[in-house]
């Protein structure tokens, strides 16, 4: 199965023009024209694979550590909040 995800992309700048930062500016124009669903927010992509879950825990262990991630094992917990 081939899923296509349409992304508008900029690029990165922290040229500020009218007193904002582009980079923010763009992101808060972005999200204005964005439901605030989960589909919304992520781009109509909800459905994620285990090995994309496992590799984004992964990524995260180097910024936030082992202790704030749910396990693997308790993603599917009624008792996880």
């Amino acid at each position: 199965m081939i899923y296509l995800l349409a992304v508008k992309l900029y690029a990165l700048t922290s040229q500020v023009i009218n007193g904002e930062m582009q980079f923010y500016a763009r992101a808060k124009h972005f999200y204005q024209e964005v439901p605030a669903t989960e589909e919304g927010m992520m781009g109509d992509y909800i459905e994620l694979s285990n090995i994309d879950i496992e590799s984004s825990r992964e990524f995260l262990r180097k910024f936030v550590g082992v202790s704030h991630l749910i396990p693997s094992s308790a993603r599917d917990s009624s008792d996880v909040s």
